[in-house]
């Protein structure tokens, strides 16, 4: 598992830092990312199942081969992945978690979460 929710007890780090890290601190490579991320995530909404690479590059009006260079910047950032489905399934449970304090609901990119012990994610 690449992370998981933190929880009240736990400092955690916001999941937009845990990108940047994931990155290597190239910003251009973790916006680019948080856009995939963002456009996976609206289109996932729209489908009854898993997104393909070809149903997220007609969606987003890109070619396939587009698509699979940022799937597969993706998927260097995290191995264990092979979609970003998980990642934002674990981002959501984070953002309706229980533990979860303050006034509104916030944003999925400062979700607080607990990397694993190894670095990469590797699961």
């Amino acid at each position: 598992m690449p992370f998981r929710p933190a929880l009240p007890t736990e400092p955690g780090v916001a999941f937009i830092d845990l990108l940047d890290a994931r990155c290597g601190g190239d910003r251009r490579l973790r916006e680019r990312l948080l856009a995939f991320l963002h456009q996976w995530d609206h289109l996932a909404d729209e489908l009854p199942g898993e997104p393909s690479a070809e149903v997220y590059a007609e969606r987003w009006n890109l070619s396939v081969p587009s698509t699979y260079r940022i799937l597969d910047e993706f998927r260097r950032a995290f191995p264990s992945e092979r979609s970003p489905s998980r990642i934002l399934e674990l981002l959501w449970q984070g953002l309706a978690s229980p533990y979860r304090t303050g006034p509104d609901l916030g944003s999925l990119t400062a979700v607080r979460v607990v990397p694993p012990t190894d670095s990469r994610g590797a699961s």
